[in-house]
């Protein structure tokens, strides 16, 4: 790699651990690059290594990763979660990526930038699981169904092109099961308690 490339993608790599710092509000948050990331706490976190010859949309990928890092930082508390996770495979996974989504919506109902950032992260994830492909309900997630119908109800966003398939795939039965629910959880995303609660 040549020095400028290097200059560039080191450039990238403090603004993203800056930005992701800021968003937290954790000022000590030891920010790292890694080709698979792990787990995070108030200490550490790792963030998908960007590639070597990117394109503006790998950018944005990895400045997705951060801001969704950032945003359970700063709004999750894992005690909380823990306390409440429901008993049951599905049940968990489906309690997990809901309380992502809580997170991440209070990101982007007050960003743009973030908004589009966690846009962009998540279409790249779904297209590279192929759920773009979908035609049948077995090849598409139920969980990650839930989670773009959840999202889409906290921020009012459309599920990025890479899940339209898959939301159509479950939206008629999400909703036939969940009704008014949805509305109950995006007045209580601000708070964890209430929204863990429902």
């Amino acid at each position: 790699m040549s020095e400028k490339k290097e200059d560039t993608a080191e450039n990238f790599k403090r603004a993203v651990a800056g930005a992701v710092r800021a968003i937290a509000g954790i000022e000590e948050l030891n920010v790292g690059f890694s080709a698979s990331p792990g787990s995070i706490n108030p200490e550490n976190a790792q963030l998908p290594m960007p590639p070597r010859e990117p394109a503006e949309g790998d950018l944005t990928q990895v400045r997705g990763a951060g801001d969704s890092l950032a945003l359970r930082l700063k709004y999750h508390d894992e005690k909380l979660h823990s306390e409440r996770r429901p008993p049951g495979q599905t049940a968990r996974a489906l309690y997990d990526a809901i309380e992502q989504v809580r997170c991440e919506s209070l990101g982007s109902r007050r960003l743009k930038g973030v908004a589009k950032n966690l846009e962009t992260m998540i279409d790249a994830q779904y297209r590279k699981k192929g759920f773009d492909q979908v035609s049948e309900r077995d090849q598409a997630p139920v969980v990650e169904a839930v989670r773009m119908l959840v999202r889409e109800k906290l921020t009012g966003q459309a599920p990025p092109p890479a899940a339209d398939s898959l939301v159509a795939l479950w939206r008629p039965w999400v909703e036939s099961k969940v009704g008014s629910d949805f509305g109950d959880l995006a007045e209580a995303a601000e708070t964890q308690i209430d929204f863990a609660k429902l």
